[in-house]
């Protein structure tokens, strides 16, 4: 998990700083969709994060230093995440992140690369992102891998047109790959839609 790749990397950061920190805890952000659109997605990152900090804690935690876990709700909102990261920064104190989609991502990264703050993204699939940062990693895959797969797929079969529901980093995506693939006209959607034409004119 995210919280796992976390805690490997404090381990090696307080390795190199002879295991000196401020306190005696280890303040760790989670920048999630609570509560929105992405809420469905985030529900089992958070039971995640919170089972882990909990066995982590009772093995004896990091180094001998408790983990604390903080979330903070983006809202499913590209505005309330820049908003829950700098909470979590600046009133917090967090030092180390996890964060989730891409959309909700890469409007704090100035705020990570600013603060130096060790960012890890549970389910961001924008292939280029993690080249945005230094201090961000990811544990999901790019997108980019599924949807060169697809493409192939889909000329293979002979199709020339075709449509895909999904973000709006996915539908993005896809008009990339598509826009580079000959004889295959590709329509992107995000999701959700609330109106929509039943037919597409291609």
């Amino acid at each position: 998990t995210g919280l796992v790749l976390v805690v490997a990397v404090i381990i090696l950061f307080l390795s190199r700083s002879g295991g000196k920190t401020d306190t005696d805890t280890i303040k760790i952000g989670a920048n999630l969709s609570v509560t929105g659109f992405g809420s469905i997605w985030a529900e089992n990152e958070i039971k995640a994060a919170k089972l882990a900090v909990k066995e982590i804690n009772a093995d004896g935690g990091v180094l001998g230093k408790k983990l604390e876990l903080t979330i903070e709700d983006n809202k499913s909102s590209a505005k309330d995440s820049v908003s829950a990261t700098n909470k979590l920064v600046s009133v917090d104190g967090v030092r180390f992140l996890l964060a989730g989609w891409s959309e909700y991502l890469e409007p704090i990264i100035p705020i990570i690369d600013t603060n130096k703050v060790l960012t890890i993204t549970v389910s961001a699939g924008a292939p280029d992102i993690t080249k945005k940062s230094n201090y961000l990693f990811r544990t999901w895959p790019s997108d980019g891998i599924a949807i060169q797969n697809l493409l192939q797929y889909a000329k293979e079969k002979g199709y020339k047109n075709i449509a895909i529901l999904g973000s709006s980093f996915g539908g993005a995506v896809t008009i990339i790959f598509a826009s580079k693939t000959k004889g295959l006209r590709c329509l992107g959607l995000k999701s959700p839609v609330s109106d929509f034409n039943e037919q597409f004119v291609w």
